[in-house]
């Protein structure tokens, strides 16, 4: 093990994004029912569920939709529990960028319309987020967010 980030306890290794979202399994290929994190695939002796939502967004885009920061790095990592203690459960990749200053910033997937607006959770209502912007936006309209940025980094260049 090569220790913690942030809530998550990291193996030791890393993989291109590529190493991973080119071994997705296809969708159409299984009933509607079925649930494709059955699926797994071995990575260096961990069978790694393959059918999370987020590595299909990931594989949409790696880039964030609101800075542009893109995801490089590609760890195998477990939710550390509340106690420091990792619970009895198996690892996800998770992928990370890095920023200008050389630190790792954890990439996830955002609803382009919250939830909390009436969202859903499908792949058509998802982007490629840092979690800079997803906490920053919380449940502000994307389309409003988006423009907030952009101006944001317009004034940043002058």
């Amino acid at each position: 093990m090569s220790g913690f980030k942030n809530n998550y306890e990291r193996k030791e290794g890393s993989y291109k994004p590529s190493e991973v979202l080119n071994f997705l399994p296809n969708p159409q290929d299984y009933p509607r029912w079925f649930n494709l994190n059955r699926i797994k695939k071995d990575y260096d002796g961990d069978l790694m569920k393959m059918g999370s939502q987020r590595y299909y967004v990931f594989r949409k885009s790696l880039q964030c939709h609101f800075c542009d920061l893109v995801g490089s790095v590609m760890y195998k990592e477990r939710v550390i529990g509340k106690k420091g203690q990792a619970p009895n459960c198996g690892y996800h990749f998770n992928l990370y960028a890095i920023d200008e200053n050389g630190n790792e910033v954890l990439m996830t997937k955002d609803h382009v319309l919250a939830k909390s607006c009436g969202g859903t959770d499908t792949l058509d209502n998802y982007v490629t987020c840092c979690t800079k912007c997803n906490g920053d936006k919380g449940s502000m309209d994307y389309e409003e967010f988006k423009e907030l940025k952009a101006k944001e980094k317009q004034e940043s260049l002058k």
